[in-house]
């Protein structure tokens, strides 16, 4: 038995869950549907709840109200990094309440473009990218051992600012952009001080199952669109790749109405869908990406994709 877990925390808006296209969850579990109809589906909703609508029942997940586990460390309520860095510990803690032998994990902007299943690795070890936006496991000992190490050396920064600082020393994927001080936790971080003291209780997932940075691959079950900024009214608006990418609009159509897709949507949903270009034909003209390898170091922005698509149809024309 599998489960598919997502965790939210709302910004203070009056919007509703399904329309808030800063956190596109209901937008990624379409994609999801549209390939996959077996996994259980669950969202970890911490803080206040917003109202889901009817998406729940036509997209069949199930809702979760939550709160943050590392919160119940006082230390952690001082910064708001910890939100993201409670997730781990969430999923888990949740995880164990269920039946599920295997978790999966994955972000809110993570779009799916073909089922994840089969996955690469069998779960048995802990397996994760440099990128906590997707991972899984199953309740086996090499994996359940990692987790443990890794909430333990989380804790452990919160309390003791050295530690942090040597967890960001050993990172050496980058330290990322929120992170402003040396003594600020942040889970990836304390991922790579895991990894360095149990090296063989992990695994390394390709781009093909987590792709993180707009590579181009054969195969590719998900996008993780972190790395795009998709500005419209002044807001990043990530769950408009559904509509501006036919790879996924054709996805979401499938589980979704049209009715379905303006209560998401809104007033502008006609406008998206005449920009809509391919998102496979726009990375593999490398227009996406800015180097050889296809690692930006700058987000792809909203404007940036619009003019992309302009000049590649004038480019077909």
């Amino acid at each position: 038995m599998s489960a598919m877990i997502y965790h939210v925390f709302w910004p203070l808006s009056a919007r509703s869950a399904y329309d808030d296209l800063t956190l596109p969850v209901v937008a990624s579990i379409a994609t999801l549907r549209a390939v996959n109809q077996a996994v259980s589906v669950y969202v970890l909703e911490c803080g206040k709840g917003r109202n889901w609508g009817e998406f729940p029942e036509k997209l069949n997940f199930k809702v979760v109200p939550w709160e943050f586990e590392l919160f119940k460390h006082d230390v952690a309520r001082e910064n708001h990094t910890n939100k993201f860095c409670s997730r781990v510990s969430d999923v888990v803690k949740f995880a164990d309440s269920t039946p599920h032998d295997l978790i999966l994990y994955a972000d809110v902007d993570c779009f799916w473009r073909a089922d994840p299943f089969p996955l690469e690795f069998s779960g048995d070890r802990f397996c994760v990218q440099n990128n906590f936006g997707f991972f899984y496991y199953k309740k086996q000992p090499k994996a359940l051992a990692f987790i443990e190490a890794y909430q333990s050396n989380m804790i452990h920064c919160l309390y003791d600012e050295e530690y942090c600082a040597h967890t960001h020393e050993v990172n050496d994927w980058g330290k990322p952009q929120i992170v402003v001080e040396q003594t600020i936790p942040w889970d990836e971080s304390c991922l790579a001080a895991t990894r360095k003291d149990l090296p063989n209780h992990h695994c390394v997932l390709s781009s093909r199952e987590h792709n993180l940075f707009l590579i181009p691959c054969e195969g590719v079950k998900m996008e993780h669109l972190t790395t795009m900024e998709f500005v419209w009214k002044g807001e990043n608006l990530r769950g408009l790749a559904a509509v501006v990418f036919s790879e996924f609009y054709d996805l979401v159509s499938k589980v979704l109405s049209q009715q379905d897709l303006c209560l998401i949507y809104g007033e502008d949903f006609g406008l998206f869908k005449s920009y809509r270009v391919s998102y496979e034909e726009l990375v593999s003209a490398n227009v996406l990406s800015s180097s050889n390898i296809g690692v930006r170091k700058d987000p792809v922005r909203l404007e940036e994709i619009m003019g992309a698509i302009r000049s590649y149809r004038i480019k077909m024309i």
